[in-house]
Formats: C-alpha cells, structure tokens, sequence
C-alpha cells in the first residue's frame, strides 16, 4: 500500500530514531460540508514509545504535509532517555560510529579530561584499565604523562588557528593570583565581537616563576599573545590599580601597535 511507503524510506534512513516507537497508521475523515458526507481526509502516523507508553507523549505525523523532519522525535527519545536515567541512545549510536584507533583513543581521553574535569591520574586507575580492555582488548592506555602532553601538543595547535577571530580586534582582563600552596598564576581574559554580539574566554593561565613586576608580568603577557598571534590586535587592556600594573602597561604600549598605552586602560571597579 502507497501509505507503508514512507514508514519503510524513515525506517531505512533513521532506524535508531523511528525502532524508538511503535508506528501505527490511522486514517481520518472530516464531514463533507456540502453534503454532510463522512469522507476521507488524510492519513496520520502515530508514534508511541515502546520504552513507556503510558508516561511518553504520543507524536504524529501527516502525510504529505511536506514535512519530514525528526526534530520532535528525537526531542522525545532525549525526555525519555532523561526520564528513565540512561544514556542518550542517539549520542550513543553517532559515538558507534567512530572506528577505533589508538590515536582517537588519546584524543578523546584528553577531551574528556578537559571538558570533565578529570584528573589525567584517572587514566593510572586499575578500574579504568580493565573497562577499557573489556570493550577492546588491544587497547593502549596512556600514561597520565602522556596525557599531559598530548594536552600541550593539542593547545599548541589550537593557538595557530584562532587567531581569524580576533580580526576585528580584541581587548584583555589581566589579573594575577597565588594559590593556597603558593604557586602564583596570571589570567588572560580575551573579549571580542562577532556581529553583534559580545564573546569572552580565557586565553591563557600562566604559572608565573618570578617576583610579579611590571616588567615580569608585560614579558610574560607578550609571550602569550605572540602565541596565538594576537600582538597586532589588542585594543585595550583592563587591570586593577596596582602600582606594578602602571609599569605593565607602559610596556605593553610600547610593544602592542594598535594599543595606545594608558589613555586605553580599563581600571577594576569595587561593586
């Protein structure tokens, strides 16, 4: 029958959203308003989750309406996924897909490091080690060393090709502080803007060695931007009213073109 058509085309091409749901047809009718007949109207596809089907909303779709999107399937299959507390089965068939290899395995591990905030010591764990060589058995795990340096190398790639955004110029926040155990860090906080709208990140957490002069903080600011290719493009700089940052910002004056020195200082504020 012409209406089994199109569930046999979305369950070709999208088995894992449509084999979420049970399908039914259903035909509709409406009232002639001439005649008072009962006619035919359209065919409708009923989708009812097999997981719940009592607690899970029940989805339709026209045929012929010209629309044959999935956007509100797979919002469905994600409020369920999230309702019983499981993995997001779509994600988990797209990450299906990449084909194994040691190098992709190092990537992802770096990422989700980064991104979850794990130590790279979770990769040392014993625990870690057998579920890893359960899934695939010719697996190699790094070592948490090599994890940190993968991190480096990755950064290090990163910094050559961001540098198209700051075209439009960019400004700084600058601030430095020391840890509970002393170790002393400067924050680089780039703002930029895309159209109309205004963007900001961390570009740079720098261990600093040194005792924190002007003259330190502008050498080691400088090595920053040079790193990303941002010297041609800062506008303006924002720090607080510390007298080494006055010293800072003579330098950077002198070593950034298109930043005017202290006329282009932004100052802290106490709220």
């Amino acid at each position: 029958m012409p209406y089994l058509l199109p569930l046999l085309f979305w369950y070709g091409k999208l088995p894992h959203t449509y084999g979420h749901f049970t399908t039914t047809v259903k035909r509709e009718y409406r009232i002639d308003p001439l005649t008072g007949d009962l006619v035919r109207d359209h065919i409708k596809y009923v989708f009812i989750c097999k997981r719940d089907p009592d607690n899970c909303k029940v989805h339709c779709k026209r045929r012929n309406t010209g629309r044959d999107g999935t956007q509100n399937l797979r919002k469905a299959i994600r409020r369920c996924d999230a309702r019983h507390h499981v993995p997001d089965s779509l994600a988990a068939q797209t990450m299906a897909l990449i084909p194994y290899s040691n190098v992709m395995f190092r990537v992802l591990l770096v990422v989700w490091c980064v991104v979850s905030y794990r130590p790279f010591h979770t990769v040392a764990d014993q625990l870690f080690f057998n579920i890893v060589h359960m899934l695939w058995p010719d697996a190699v795990v790094p070592t948490p060393h090599t994890l940190s340096s993968d991190l480096l190398y990755i950064f290090g790639l990163a910094t050559t090709r961001i540098r198209d955004t700051f075209l439009t110029g960019a400004h700084l926040a600058i601030d430095g502080w020391s840890s509970p155990l002393t170790a002393s860090f400067l924050g680089v906080v780039v703002f930029w803007r895309s159209g109309s709208t205004m963007w900001r990140s961390v570009l740079d957490f720098i261990h600093l060695t040194h005792s924190h002069t002007g003259a330190y903080l502008a050498e080691k600011t400088l090595e920053c931007l040079d790193r990303f290719g941002l010297r041609h493009h800062i506008v303006s700089v924002c720090l607080h009213n510390a007298s080494n940052n006055d010293v800072l910002v003579r330098h950077l004056g002198v070593s950034l073109p298109n930043f005017p020195g202290a006329n282009f200082r932004g100052r802290c504020m106490a709220i």
